[in-house]
């Protein structure tokens, strides 16, 4: 079952109650052609459909020539009427629907390993043992044993390729760690060299005073209120939060170089922190190893955790 983000934009976009339209038409100020536009739930029917079709629509012309290729529009919006207009009151229906999904999740998990899976085939088995008599317990015996040896070669053969991959994307996070170092350390060098304020602490931090507060110092268990905002050394932003402010405990701050240097900051300070992202996997989801980050802190206020 491939993912794309065609059905994001469906989870993504307005949700509401699912009413009924009633006959007869007439055109709305916006030019579309309603249907018995009466009552609240008349019209909420009418665009809660029409704008998820619409969200939907979008998503679809943004995704790349090869991605819409692979979708078949008429088989997105089957599978989509299929579950929402279902009887969602039926335990047995919603249930049934579950157990498909399941099912369809552990297909993909072996045909991504490489095991191609008869899905015709496994659903007249699945049809004929769910509406059959149970069996006698020798064919039921005889059934979970085959079906326990094959699954336990199909999980080493997964497990193979998941091992495989992980040594693939250690290999390329390991390459990627190098090549961002040595841009980070040339950054460096050339801000030291440039900068005379740029104080070194240690060879994951350096700092520049923008702002230098007259209060306490926080404590390694405080809880700090700050502004921030994290760039890499291109510049980007990574993440961001000026407009107002954040608060919580200093220890949960994830980056570790960079509580160091929050412990430094009186309140009231407002620093720049350059921070070697040295480790083979990065603090942030968001930045690659290797990659300095920019971190622009103010330190509103400190207050010991009770």
């Amino acid at each position: 079952m491939k993912s794309t983000h065609i059905l994001a934009a469906v989870v993504l976009a307005a949700s509401g109650a699912l009413g009924s339209c009633s006959g007869g038409s007439k055109a709305d100020p916006y030019g579309c052609d309603t249907v018995g536009m009466v009552t609240v739930d008349d019209s909420l029917s009418y665009y809660w459909g029409r704008q998820l079709g619409m969200s939907s629509s979008y998503a679809y012309d943004q995704l790349d020539s090869a991605a819409a290729a692979e979708i078949s529009i008429d088989a997105f919006f089957t599978g989509a009427a299929n579950v929402f207009l279902a009887n969602h009151e039926s335990p047995e229906l919603m249930q049934g629907i579950a157990t498909g999904l399941l099912m369809a999740n552990q297909l993909d998990l072996l045909e991504a390993s490489g095991i191609e899976v008869d899905r015709g085939c496994a659903h007249e088995q699945f049809r004929n043992s769910l509406m059959r008599e149970h069996p006698d317990s020798v064919e039921a015996a005889g059934n979970e044993a085959a079906y326990r040896r094959l699954m336990e070669r199909a999980q080493t053969r997964i497990l193979g390729r998941l091992k495989q991959q992980r040594i693939q994307q250690n290999k390329m996070m390991k390459k990627i760690r190098t090549e961002n170092m040595a841009r980070s350390a040339e950054f460096l060098d050339n801000l030291l060299a440039s900068d005379s304020t740029v104080e070194v602490v240690d060879s994951t931090l350096c700092y520049r005073v923008i702002r230098e507060g007259d209060g306490a110092l926080p404590g390694e268990h405080d809880v700090i209120r700050f502004r921030y905002t994290l760039r890499d050394f291109s510049g980007s932003v990574i993440d961001s939060n000026t407009d107002d402010w954040v608060e919580g405990p200093l220890a949960d701050v994830q980056v570790g170089a960079l509580r160091d240097g929050i412990e430094m900051m009186p309140v009231g300070s407002h620093y720049v922190f350059y921070i070697t992202n040295a480790g083979i996997r990065s603090a942030l989801a968001a930045v690659q190893p290797g990659r300095l980050i920019i971190a622009d802190i103010e330190l509103l206020q400190s207050t010991p955790k009770k």
